[in-house]
């Protein structure tokens, strides 16, 4: 084999091999660029990640306070449930009273006629005794 053709060999293998390296550099570009838009949507991923996160957080505080508002209003509802339990007890006590004072009350004004007719007749007899007085 000669030198021109050992040559031309090796300029053939040059060119293929530059081919090979330039779509190599190609294939480097496009995984190059691949990994930069991997790497924003990561990003973007992450961000959301964060945001529900804090989102979740802020839910998860809501709920605590919305919990304690339902206890407290809870105990309120006890509180005022005792309330109306004492206040009908006060009221059937009261209903009592009222119904012993209206029976005295009755009781008082029929004492009260008793005692005017006893007056009337005390007076008509005074009146009767002072006309026989005058008349002896």
């Amino acid at each position: 084999m000669g030198l021109q053709s050992q040559l031309a060999t090796l300029t053939s293998e040059h060119t293929m091999l530059q081919s090979e390296y330039t779509a190599l550099q190609s294939e480097h570009t496009t995984f190059k660029s691949e990994h930069t838009t991997l790497k924003t949507e990561y990003t973007t991923l992450q961000t959301k990640h964060t945001a529900l996160l804090s989102e979740h957080q802020t839910l998860k505080s809501e709920q605590a306070v919305l919990q304690s508002e339902q206890t407290a209003l809870q105990s309120q509802h006890t509180v005022l449930r005792s309330e109306h339990i004492a206040l009908k007890s006060e009221h059937t006590t009261l209903k009592t009273e009222h119904t012993t004072l209206q029976a005295k009350h009755t009781t008082l004004q029929s004492e009260h006629t008793t005692r005017q007719f006893e007056h009337s007749s005390l007076q008509s007899e005074h009146t009767t005794l002072q006309a026989q007085h005058h008349a002896l």
